[in-house]
């Protein structure tokens, strides 16, 4: 009689420095969809999303649209955060940081788009922030940005502003 025999996943080697290390087999991939509300909220903050889809309008030409997936984020991600964070049982400190991000790349777009004066004006919305405002590394982008443009005199307001808490 012809026996069924289960085949177990074989162990990967690792080179070290000593040798090779067995590791043992990967997990298991995870479930499939649909999705948890859980996964849902996750993937909804999710600031590479955001910045995948700005990347791919801008780089079809529609600027605008780009502008809008950034806007419409967002407004929505500091309301969420400000309003809702308890009850979507969202991290706050995480939020801060993605929307830190995404005032960032929404700052660089427009400076890829040589929108001077849109681009500052994204930095001082972001610099305003009621969530994401007070994080440093928003106010030492817009000050180097203010340094590569050689506007020397702004940068160091910027970096006064961000020392002195009077944003």
């Amino acid at each position: 009689k012809h026996r069924e025999t289960q085949t177990k996943p074989k162990p990967i080697l690792h080179e070290t420095m000593s040798g090779f290390n067995v590791m043992p087999p990967p997990p298991p991939p995870p479930p499939p969809f649909p999705p948890n509300s859980e996964t849902l909220t996750v993937n909804k903050y999710d600031p590479i999303r955001i910045m995948k889809s700005a990347d791919d309008k801008y780089n079809t030409g529609d600027l605008e649209g780009a502008k809008r997936v950034y806007q419409e984020a967002l407004l929505g991600w500091v309301d969420d955060a400000r309003f809702n964070s308890q009850s979507l049982n969202l991290d706050y400190t995480l939020m801060q940081h993605n929307i830190a991000g995404l005032w960032i790349s929404y700052a660089t777009l427009l400076r890829n788009a040589k929108m001077n004066k849109s681009a500052v004006e994204a930095y001082e919305a972001a610099v305003q922030c009621p969530v994401a405002g007070n994080l440093g590394r928003i106010w030492l982008d817009y000050a180097r940005y203010c340094e590569e443009r050689e506007k020397f005199a702004t940068a160091q307001k910027v970096y006064l502003r961000a020392l002195t808490g009077l944003g």
